[in-house]
């Protein structure tokens, strides 16, 4: 009976040890700038910026995403863009996301879409493990 309490006491002991150092990835997005005004079809957007902070406890790869969602509900991403960062290091500076606005958008407002992920998946080329993300409907207008 008393090697069974030991053991169960052992047990608890080792569970609550690993919960302990186990490491958090984590970031969140500490500021961003959607572009706004009027686009053309075609033409390099500027102006998506983001600033992202690590506030996880480990060093750890983080990967970028703008999305746009024009006035049709069809998204277009930008490229990604990843970003090495130590617990509680932010961006050094704004990550800048640029998208090439397709002939086939639809003129009318859009949504911009930051999010960012703490996984990749380079087989699926995808990325997992949503940590934030921020929006804004009617960010800016495609013209023409």
């Amino acid at each position: 009976m008393k090697s069974s309490i030991l053991c169960g006491f052992i047990l608890v002991f080792l569970i609550t040890l690993q919960t302990v150092n186990a490491e958090t990835v984590n970031a969140q997005i500490a500021d961003y700038y959607f572009p706004t005004g009027d686009w053309y079809r075609g033409s390099n957007q500027g102006g998506a910026n983001v600033d992202i902070v690590n506030t996880g406890d480990v060093g750890h790869q983080f990967w970028v995403k703008y999305s746009v969602m024009d006035s049709r509900g069809q998204w277009y991403d930008a490229d990604l863009q990843s970003v090495y960062l130590n617990p509680g290091e932010q961006t050094n500076g704004m990550i800048c996301l640029t998208w090439l606005i397709p002939d086939d958008a639809a003129i009318g407002n859009c949504q911009g879409k930051f999010t960012v992920w703490g996984g990749y998946d380079e087989n699926a080329d995808s990325v997992y493990n949503l940590l934030d993300e921020q929006d804004l409907a009617g960010a800016f207008r495609i013209v023409g």
